[in-house]
């Protein structure tokens, strides 16, 4: 079995030997890929370990003690960040009242609502300032994957495999719903191509596991390690922002330094990028238009001269 899975490359290795590649990949992770740990992800269960045996319970986190140090420090920086962000809404809004916009930003449920609110007042208060416009676009889509991550910690199932000690399992509430109801509609006796598919390539190792192991989520110490990284940089971000914007209580020096040190961030120069040159392009089209516009009113006037003579 050894020499076709390394005959059949890694991959194949992989899933000859179930729980080897993890166990590889946590040995050497630190070593192979410390100066790009970006590289490090969430893998799939399926990949890493097939037919491991799992937990998925509220308490799963107790487990790891160790490890659940990541996730709550990502929930935990994020709310600070919400809290910078109510008061960047308040200076856009040009509003004294912290109370009072927090109230207002906290009362949108969703990572969307909140950024919708904030590109909108973004956009009226900084309609003058096209650089500063694009800064804080650029900010908030540089931070946008952390806030996703955040929302995956906060509102997804938490698991364990005694077969990754080093490692804690993520799922979707809405995976396990979907394949829990599959396995139900396969005891019934309803026998779709869909649920026998799912029936016999996922839950013969262990029928009492109704989840898809395709779409759990294995989260190694290194990864979650850098999903807390991902959130304190993204902290630091918004908070440079408050300076960069507010230059009448910090001063147009200071703001302008605050804005190098952000623009020398790689996501936000990249964004930042993005953004200055679709807003030239976005002039450009304006200009092109208002030009069209005259040419079309200049001939309309000129036809109607003769009428009149």
């Amino acid at each position: 079995m050894l020499w076709a899975a390394l005959d059949g490359g890694i991959n194949s290795a992989f899933e000859a030997l179930p729980c080897v590649g993890m166990a590889i990949l946590l040995r050497f992770s630190r070593r192979a890929f410390r100066s790009s740990r970006h590289m490090i992800g969430p893998q799939p269960l399926s990949k890493i370990c097939p037919l491991a045996s799992v937990l998925f319970d509220p308490g799963a986190l107790l487990e790891r003690p160790a490890l659940a140090v990541f996730p709550m420090t990502v929930i935990a920086r994020w709310a600070d960040i919400d809290k910078s962000l109510a008061e960047l809404l308040l200076l856009m809004l040009k509003s004294p009242n912290l109370s009072v916009g927090m109230a207002m930003f906290q009362a949108l449920n969703s990572g969307e609502a909140k950024r919708a609110a904030l590109l909108a007042a973004a956009a009226e208060a900084l309609e003058q300032n096209v650089d500063d416009h694009n800064l804080f676009r650029a900010v908030l889509n540089a931070i946008s994957a952390s806030r996703n991550r955040r929302n995956h910690f906060a509102h997804h199932l938490w698991g364990v495999a005694r077969e990754l000690p080093d490692a804690l399992l993520l799922a979707d509430p809405k995976d396990w719903v979907k394949q829990s109801t599959a396995v139900e509609a396969y005891e019934q006796g309803l026998t779709d191509a869909d649920t026998s598919v799912f029936f016999e390539t996922m839950l013969k190792p262990q029928p009492t596991l109704f989840v898809d192991r395709r779409k759990v989520r294995v989260f190694s110490k290194l990864a979650l390690a850098a999903d807390a990284d991902a959130a304190n940089l993204a902290r630091d971000h918004v908070i440079l922002l408050r300076f960069a914007l507010d230059r009448r209580r910090f001063g147009g020096e200071q703001a302008d330094r605050t804005r190098a040190t952000l623009l020398s961030a790689p996501q936000v120069r990249q964004e930042f990028r993005r953004l200055t040159i679709e807003s030239m392009k976005s002039v450009r089209l304006r200009r092109r238009l208002q030009k069209s516009r005259e040419k079309q009113l200049r001939a309309r006037n000129a036809r109607k001269k003769p009428e009149r003579a």
